[in-house]
């Protein structure tokens, strides 16, 4: 660090010779590099060309202020982060306030001590330095950074600031207090220091980043680090997908309603609510595919699981248990759940699924009796299923 300090360049903009010689002359000696304007202008021309460290700027100078000076290096991209101290030899309370509000880190009053001077303009060098060396270490993280104290953020890298389309980061939190109200919250391990974010829908953006919070010393302090995961959620969902629905009629598959069913089941019995079963299969489907071939078949279970999809509740469940085998869970009394079954039974009877052939379905609706496990519940709407079809067919059987 003390190496970078008496390498850094300082530009003194001032418009008297004498104190640009006392300045240049202290600081020379103690190894700095010195640039010299003597106007506000001068200095705008050389910071085009060069960037010093730590500006010492005059206040009071002749066509372009100190103050007005500032407002130019402030509104420059390229040269708004160097920091810079005023120099005056009338420190008013409101001017000072002017100062700090325009953006100068620090006043020195004149004439000055060469002790004063040297430790403000080491300290803001150093204080330079650090924010400098934290940010190009950011910039050097792969993903998108931040370092955050509570709620504020101190630092964002550029590829962060990239993502989000703000020039800086004041622009950013200018237009975000934080984080939070650019992303949403999708998932959070508070064990793992680990969170899952989306930006809000607003921003039309379909990225999931995976953010880790790393902890810094101090209460409050730490570094969130976002790798974009969109890839992994996309062939995770697919994969869950596959696992959990059926591939031709995708509505679930056997496995993911066992699942389903035992989370239910937990509910259900504490609270001592209702549950029913209802099961059906499609009247004469083994002749569906011997005379109309399988492609057709397949297109009549599809076309059922798409009706099925428009007649059921958001609340029932709806899986192939297999072939031409269908099961719905319902949070209802078995009365309410005949109604349904009726419903769909009539609906499949009116629809035309392969021309000039009717489709109708069979269907047994039970209810949970204490003491059932799925097994048994399946196998009672199954006795209901065979007395229908035994009954002719086309019809809805309760037990």
């Amino acid at each position: 660090m003390e190496k970078f300090v008496k390498n850094a360049s300082i530009l003194i903009v001032d418009d008297t010779p004498k104190n640009i010689q006392l300045l240049g002359t202290v600081l020379k000696e103690t190894g700095y590099r010195v640039i010299v304007a003597t106007n506000g202008n001068s200095a705008l021309n050389i910071l085009e060309k060069t960037k010093p460290d730590l500006i010492l700027l005059d206040v009071m100078m002749p066509e372009l202020s100190g103050f007005d000076t500032i407002k130019k290096i402030k509104e420059n991209e390229n040269i708004k982060n160097i920091p810079v101290i005023f120099l005056t030899a009338k420190a008013e309370p409101d001017d000072v306030l002017e100062g700090f509000k325009l953006g100068a880190v620090d006043y020195i009053t004149k004439p000055f001590h060469a002790s004063e001077l040297l430790a403000r303009v080491k300290t803001h060098l150093e204080l330079k330095i650090n924010k400098d060396l934290i940010q190009n270490l950011l910039d050097f993280q792969k993903g998108l950074v931040l370092m955050i104290d509570e709620n504020r953020i101190l630092y964002a890298n550029k590829s962060f600031l990239n993502y989000v389309g703000s020039p800086n980061l004041l622009q950013f939190t200018r237009d975000y207090q934080s984080y939070s109200e650019y992303f949403d919250i999708i998932e959070e391990n508070l064990e793992d220091q680990e969170l899952k974010l989306k930006p809000k829908d607003k921003f039309l953006k379909k990225e999931i980043f995976l953010a880790h919070k790393s902890l810094l010393p101090g209460k409050s302090l730490f570094i969130l680090n976002l790798t974009d995961v969109t890839d992994y959620e996309i062939e995770k969902t697919t994969l869950e997908q596959k696992a959990s629905y059926d591939e031709l009629t995708k509505v679930y598959n056997r496995t993911k309603f066992i699942d389903i069913f035992n989370e239910i089941y937990k509910s259900i019995t504490q609270e001592e609510k209702p549950l029913s079963l209802i099961i059906f299969d499609i009247d004469h489907f083994k002749k569906i595919n011997d005379n109309f071939g399988h492609n057709i078949g397949d297109k009549v279970l599809v076309e059922i699981s798409s009706c099925l999809k428009g007649l059921i509740r958001n609340s029932d469940i709806l899986c192939r248990w297999g072939g031409e085998e269908f099961l719905i869970l319902l949070k209802s009394s078995i009365e309410d759940s005949f109604r349904i079954a009726e419903k769909i039974r009539t609906f499949i009877e009116s629809k035309e699924f392969i021309q000039n052939h009717k489709i109708t379905i069979s269907l047994g609706v039970t209810s949970l009796e204490k003491n059932d496990n799925l097994d048994l519940f399946i196998n009672r709407a199954d006795q209901a299923l065979y007395k229908a079809k035994n009954s002719g067919r086309n019809q809805t059987i309760k037990i």
